[in-house]
């Protein structure tokens, strides 16, 4: 019996002058297909200038170099819920914390523990080490055993579709196929969070809390057989 913790987080984009800063506009990048036109050119030029940062801007809260962590919800044993939020406290002691987590397992554990996640390998994980080297936070030396992270880190994603790349399922799926999926009544998407939880901090946590519970449950169910 592995004791189970799952984690989720939530992230937004940075400022517009970071995201100036770190993707600058790129002229060399403008397609002209078949035009020769001066003109034509100059308005396609126009346009996609124009373009570049609003198209940055939507995809910056998947990137660590122009996102920020807004919040993180662990979940454990007796379905105990600690969430932390930009509301109330920093990014870098967010992450800090998330890390305390993984030290205090690490640190006299008497039986084993798991750290779940859905799509942990592929976006929380790496997301809060990129967020921690740009923000001079120590990562845990021993997160990744060579390329590859510590066996403590499941990726409840990849149990469920066997490893087989490119084929990892939502968490709602997944939740829904084992019939341990929230109610959602809320109307939040992960795209809007920091927007919510800046006009209504209590859907937004609801939201969140909903994500946890079925990364629980379907961690019990995989990990667990329970």
């Amino acid at each position: 019996m592995q004791n189970i913790f799952g984690i989720d987080l939530e992230t937004a984009p940075a400022d517009l002058a970071t995201i100036k800063r770190v993707y600058p506009y790129d002229p060399d990048k403008v397609a002209y297909g078949n035009t020769k036109d001066p003109a034509k050119r100059k308005g396609i030029d126009e346009i996609h200038e124009k373009e570049w940062f609003p198209k940055l801007l939507e995809k910056a809260a998947l990137d660590p170099c122009i996102g920020t962590v807004c919040a993180v919800g662990i979940i454990s044993e007796g379905d105990k819920i600690d969430i932390s939020t930009a509301q109330d406290t920093s990014e870098t002691e967010m992450i800090q914390d998330a890390w305390k987590v993984y030290h205090g397992i690490k640190q006299g554990a008497t039986v084993s523990h798991i750290i779940a996640g859905h799509f942990l390998h592929t976006f929380d994980l790496p997301f809060l080490i990129r967020r921690s080297q740009i923000l001079g936070i120590t990562v845990p030396t021993d997160i990744m055993i060579g390329r590859y992270f510590n066996k403590t880190f499941v990726d409840t994603a990849k149990m469920w579709s066997f490893y087989e790349p490119h084929q990892y399922p939502s968490l709602e799926f997944v939740a829904r196929v084992l019939n341990v999926s929230r109610p959602r009544l809320h109307n939040v998407e992960g795209k809007n969070f920091r927007k919510v939880l800046k006009s209504d901090p209590e859907k937004a946590i609801n939201y969140l809390e909903d994500d946890l519970y079925e990364t629980y449950a379907i961690a019990q169910r995989l990990i667990n057989n329970q």
